[in-house]
């Protein structure tokens, strides 16, 4: 079982939809650079800790996690689809979904690399780079 999160254009972020609405052509175009950046944001928090929403609980031997044994999740992070109305991105690691939202019943902990708090919301930082990659392609400042 992999992960795919799935951006739609009426949800992903309040600054999407009033831009949508000025200018529908360019929807695609907009929520495929929206994937993009979050596949981007996903892959990089592996190696940069302030990317995270919160810190990763630590190996069971106690050293940092870092989630890159075998660098396969990192790797499989990719956009799977980009439409008009919608652009998806995830992972076909079968383990992708543990490490984003924790496993319990495995006692393995939560270690968010998607920038989704545990309510299913856009951490700050990344909505704000939303925002501004939006306003960049409707050229609004």
């Amino acid at each position: 079982m992999g992960l795919k999160i799935e951006i739609l254009e009426d949800t992903a972020t309040p600054s999407l939809l009033k831009y949508f609405e000025s200018e529908p052509a360019l929807k695609q175009n907009v929520l495929e650079a929206v994937a993009l950046e979050l596949q981007s944001y996903a892959v990089q928090s592996f190696g940069d800790p302030s990317k995270r929403v919160a810190p990763w609980a630590p190996k069971k031997d106690g050293k940092p996690s870092n989630l890159t044994k075998s660098t396969k999740l990192r790797q499989s992070i990719r956009v799977f689809t980009a439409t008009a109305s919608s652009a998806a991105v995830g992972s076909d690691a079968m383990y992708a979904s543990a490490h984003q939202f924790g496993a319990p019943k495995r006692n393995l902990p939560r270690r968010a690399y998607f920038p989704l708090t545990v309510d299913g919301k856009l951490f700050a930082p990344f909505e704000r780079r939303v925002d501004a990659l939006v306003r960049r392609a409707y050229k609004i400042f």
